[in-house]
């Protein structure tokens, strides 16, 4: 469910989503949970954050990063100094 200004909204029409931010907000929609936000701005904020963040994580799953367990973890020793227990700092 989402609320904005204490209205409950029903669908997306007075808002401007590409395809991916309407999935975005039909999730929120459908979800039981309440999310309130003061405005519409708020909501479009948010909608735009997890479909940049969807964005980015395409891109890295994409790339050539990798990932280890952080027992496992590997860093750069020109910038990081590795902890016993797997840290950097």
């Amino acid at each position: 469910m989402i609320r904005v200004s204490g209205d409950y909204l029903q669908n997306a029409n007075m808002l401007t989503l590409d395809p991916i931010e309407k999935v975005i907000f039909n999730r929120l929609l459908e979800d039981p949970l309440t999310y309130a936000y003061r405005n519409l701005y708020e909501l479009e904020f948010e909608i735009q954050l997890r479909s940049q963040i969807i964005h980015s994580a395409k891109l890295m799953n994409d790339s050539q990063a990798t990932f280890e367990v952080f027992a496992q973890s590997r860093r750069n020793p020109d910038y990081w100094i590795r902890t016993m227990m797997g840290g950097f700092y």
